[in-house]
């Protein structure tokens, strides 16, 4: 008996596998550690109600997955461990206060529903809750088993700041809120140990495991007063670990002696690399460099391993200055870069000496520049990774670059001066066509729509950024209503209720409940992040 319903291929590197309901979701949660863990070279194993997403790099190969999927399946009742089971014991126990204080909405809630707050409080403990899917942000369970008396629809206008803690309802579903975010669900409570904890996540990547935040896991709710939540979270203060997290001082130099001070940022300028792996179970993020053929090349160019910190620097406007002898390269955007006021070739490596001041103006053609320093820049990671998200906000870590901040790097490392291959220096002024593979919701949409995709330019809208290109011109509709939230590839196109096209890149939510007609091929993903707001765009299709 085969436990797959059906196997979706969503682009060249990844895939998304739903399966019947003899898998409960703690085995599928298992299920896809295991891949993690066991199958070198898959990227990510992200379960989300009764679907896996597959993400693999270029050691493997579609065939590979899947031949590696069935075989686990048929071993399925050893891969998995007991506590697994749909009446695993010993549930997550979350502490809440529903004091008015840290409960906004528990009145509304209350009068909407036609029930006494005590009745909302009683049944919100009473119900018994399952973790279904984590995402949205990093740590934010989706915890099925609501009881039917208290769904109730999300908020008309949500909030710009949610607390950190908050345990909140919306529709079947309640959650708690890890860190503070904009959010529209009802706030009922509040938890001062909420699920999802910063600290909890990053013990449990190191770990490889995560015996707490995990789809699958059964969840209960505890009532605490007033009193003893101010107690406890006075107490989280004061025993908070100091080595989960770095600190914004932990993205400075490590050797005083061999840094660059930074003198100016621009709109942004980020330490990445090429990104997290292993964490979209967790709602964490990939991040990276936006645009990896620019990264890779800036590193190339000084015989630097391809995973080496180098600097994004967004719309140029960066200026830094160096205080030992080095050699660095740049690529990517052209943004006039200058060493002491002298003209540097972009797409090439240059030597530093004590006291170079190193400048870039605004970007002329592309939107982001790279520099790379031999050896690479020393850095802090989280994740495994030095990549930021300036729209994450962990607590106690940089999320960018700021002025007169100290970057450290290795001193007198020189190696050859090259340039890159004219023809590996890509024009961002040309026409970009975007390959995009039919994949997720395709089939739903309509013929007329998918021929309108692909026979209209779109235009980059301004407020495009990390997360995400937005898209300007044709409208594309979507007539089914809304969907099951699932994991979201990289270069996915999704189609909001506006209709407008949104191509999500690195900085993506990892689940999302909106429509998307298919997947961007990476390598054009990357040549769209130097594309500036106005350029135009258009879509094809391709098979795979």
């Amino acid at each position: 008996m085969t436990h797959i319903q059906t196997l979706q291929r969503i682009n060249d590197h990844s895939l998304l596998a739903a399966f019947s309901q003899a898998l409960n979701y703690g085995q599928i949660s298992q299920l896809a550690g295991w891949l993690r863990h066991n199958i070198t070279g898959i990227k990510e194993a992200v379960p989300a109600y009764s679907q896996v997403f597959i993400e693999w790099d270029d050691t493997l190969t579609y065939s590979d997955i899947s031949q590696a999927l069935n075989a686990a399946l048929k071993n399925i009742e050893t891969i998995t461990q007991p506590n697994a089971t749909a009446e695993a014991p010993q549930p997550i126990t979350v502490q809440v206060c529903y004091h008015p204080s840290v409960a906004p909405d528990l009145y509304n809630v209350a009068t909407t529903l036609g029930l006494s707050e005590q009745d909302v409080i009683r049944q919100h403990l009473k119900a018994n809750y399952q973790i279904q899917a984590i995402g949205f942000m990093p740590g934010f369970a989706y915890l099925g088993g609501l009881p039917d008396s208290l769904r109730i629809p999300r908020r008309a206008s949500p909030r710009t700041q949610v607390p950190a803690g908050s345990v909140a309802i919306a529709e079947k579903q309640a959650a708690v809120y890890p860190l503070a975010a904009p959010g529209g669900w009802h706030l009922i409570g509040c938890s001062p140990a909420p699920l999802g904890d910063p600290s909890a996540l990053v013990s449990a990547h190191k770990q490889k495991e995560n015996n707490t935040l995990s789809v699958g896991k059964a969840v209960k709710f505890e009532q605490i007063s007033l009193e003893q939540f101010n107690r406890i979270v006075q107490q989280r203060e004061q025993s908070k670990p100091q080595n989960h997290l770095p600190s914004q001082s932990a993205f400075t130099t490590r050797n005083p002696t061999s840094h660059m001070t930074i003198l100016q940022t621009g709109p942004l300028a980020l330490l990445q690399d090429t990104g997290r792996k292993q964490v979209q179970h967790l709602g964490v993020s990939q991040c990276g460099s936006l645009d990896n053929h620019a990264y890779q090349w800036a590193n190339r160019l000084l015989g630097n391993t391809p995973n080496s910190p180098a600097i994004e620097i967004t719309l140029g406007l960066f200026k830094a200055r160096f205080n030992a002898p080095t050699t660095i390269a740049i690529a990517g955007a052209d943004c006039h870069a200058t060493l002491n006021n002298r003209p540097l070739h972009n797409w090439a490596s240059h030597r530093v000496n004590t006291g170079d001041t190193l400048a870039f103006g605004g970007a002329r053609s592309g939107a982001r520049a790279y520099l790379a320093v031999a050896g690479g820049f020393e850095c802090a990671t989280l994740f495994d990774s030095c990549a930021m998200n300036p729209k994450e906000h962990w607590p106690q870590a940089a999320s960018q670059l700021s002025a007169k901040q100290n970057v450290g790097y290795r001193s007198n490392s020189q190696p050859p001066l090259k340039m890159a291959p004219w023809y590996k220096q890509p024009n961002y002024q040309q026409e970009l066509v975007l390959r995009v593979y039919p994949s997720y919701q395709f089939e739903q949409f309509g013929a007329n729509e998918i021929e309108k995709l692909c026979s209209e330019n779109y235009q980059i809208h301004p407020h495009s950024d990390r997360m995400g290109y937005r898209l300007e011109g044709a409208n594309i509709h979507w007539q089914h209503g809304g969907i099951s939230s699932e994991p979201i590839a990289f270069g996915s196109v999704q189609i909001p209720p506006s209709g407008q096209p949104i191509v999500l890149l690195n900085d993506r939510q990892t689940l999302g409940g909106y429509p998307k007609i298919g997947c961007v091929k990476a390598e054009d993903c990357w040549q769209l992040a130097q594309r500036q707001a106005g350029q135009s765009v258009r879509f094809e299709f391709r098979k795979l």
